[in-house]
């Protein structure tokens, strides 16, 4: 049994002696990575410009370009040619003129403007629901909200 114990050990000592001679990481793009560098990518893909970069759409694209580019500046080789991988990507098509939301009470019936006031999600059905709303707040002060409680009430 002894036997069976030094023999296990030496050969997990041999494990370990290869971990010595394993590659160094190289460092050398490090020291390039600055606080303005990173400033710079970070107002770019953060711009109003880019409104959010929602998938599919003409911003995420342009910052899509944006990061292509910089990659190439900091000679970081492209893969098959591209910087760029394909993916399938699923979206509903909003019908605008349709998509409508409204609030009524009693006799008064309050509209609301698509993408001023609600944003559907991919998800959304069509429907009509009736019942009560209760508005508990999302804990910020803002006059649009109170102006909205008050058309409620």
């Amino acid at each position: 049994m002894i036997r069976i114990i030094i023999i296990s050990l030496l050969l997990l000592s041999g494990l370990f002696v290869n971990c010595l001679h394993s590659q160094e990481v190289s460092l050398k793009g490090l020291e390039q990575i600055s606080e303005p560098l990173v400033k710079e990518f970070i107002d770019v893909l953060a711009s109003d410009e880019m409104r959010g970069r929602s998938a599919p759409s003409i911003e995420a694209d342009r910052a899509a370009d944006y990061i292509a580019m910089k990659l190439k500046e900091f000679g970081i080789r492209s893969v098959n040619g591209s910087y760029f991988q394909p993916i399938p990507f699923c979206a509903a098509d909003l019908n605008i003129e349709n998509c409508k939301f409204f609030l009524t009470k009693g006799s008064i019936n309050h509209p609301y403007d698509l993408k001023e006031n609600f944003t559907p999600l991919f998800n959304t059905g069509s429907n009509q629901v009736q019942g009560e709303l209760v508005f508990a707040g999302y804990g910020i002060t803002a006059p649009q909200i109170m102006m909205i409680i008050k058309i409620l009430m």
